[in-house]
């Protein structure tokens, strides 16, 4: 069951009684948060409240120490614990900084980047940990699921590619993936020609009617060219 579930079962026990739900909130000042199936990240609200409640969790599981004897916190999972939670951080700091209105596309490759090395480190850190490093397995296979998605359009990678300030990624920070350059560069080559790029018809209609400066500008840009080649 592991340490999580062991403290996914105390949290089912307080609440599953009203009397052991309001003797906990005397002793801690607040109740144990619960994880669910449909709230976001509630796994790692539910280690961050186990993490700060240590000492009333002991108390509690000392007065039921029959109930709760099954799924009873010792010191090394209190540790065990507290590396779940640095493993899951970063995911709620990106959950949260990449929600809302006012996100845009250009954050969510670089967002999984982040996540991607994260898992990683962590992989390295515990390897010769059984229990954790089959938990960042199952993470991976499921992260990687919902990374590969965006292979599926290349608007994420165009919008990288229109940011000014994050067009280095294509050359740099992607070096550790370096085959899925091309094939993104050309994604958006042929995203820009099939919405953006104008007809031969719209073409010989502007030229018609530009400008001794509107030509200038058509000769020095290289708009649509950027990936062709690349």
């Amino acid at each position: 069951m592991g340490s999580l579930g062991q403290l996914h079962n105390l949290a089912v026990f307080i609440r599953a009684s009203t009397e052991r739900y309001q003797a906990f909130i005397t002793r801690a000042g607040q109740t144990l948060d619960q994880d669910n199936d449909t709230r976001s990240n509630s796994s790692f609200r539910m280690l961050e409240k186990g993490i700060q409640l240590q000492r009333p969790i002991r108390n509690f599981q000392g007065e039921y120490c029959q109930q709760t004897k099954d799924d009873r916190l010792e010191l090394e999972d209190e540790e065990l614990l507290k590396e779940r939670y640095n493993i899951l951080e970063p995911f709620e700091d990106v959950t949260l900084q990449t929600q809302g209105d006012k996100v845009t596309l250009d954050s969510l490759l670089p967002s999984m980047d982040y996540l991607i090395k994260h898992i990683k480190q962590c992989q390295q850190k515990h390897a010769g940990n059984t229990n954790l490093s089959s938990s960042l397995l199952t993470c991976w296979f499921t992260f990687n699921k919902y990374h590969n998605v965006t292979d599926e359009t290349p608007v994420y990678a165009t919008a990288i590619a229109l940011y000014p300030s994050l067009k280095e990624p294509f050359d740099k920070n992607w070096q550790h993936i370096s085959r899925h350059i091309r094939p993104t560069k050309k994604k958006i080559f042929h995203f820009w020609i099939r919405e953006y790029a104008p007809t031969e018809d719209e073409v010989a209609v502007t030229n018609e009617n530009e400008t001794t400066y509107q030509r200038y500008l058509a000769e020095v840009r290289c708009t649509g060219n950027v990936f062709k080649d690349q």
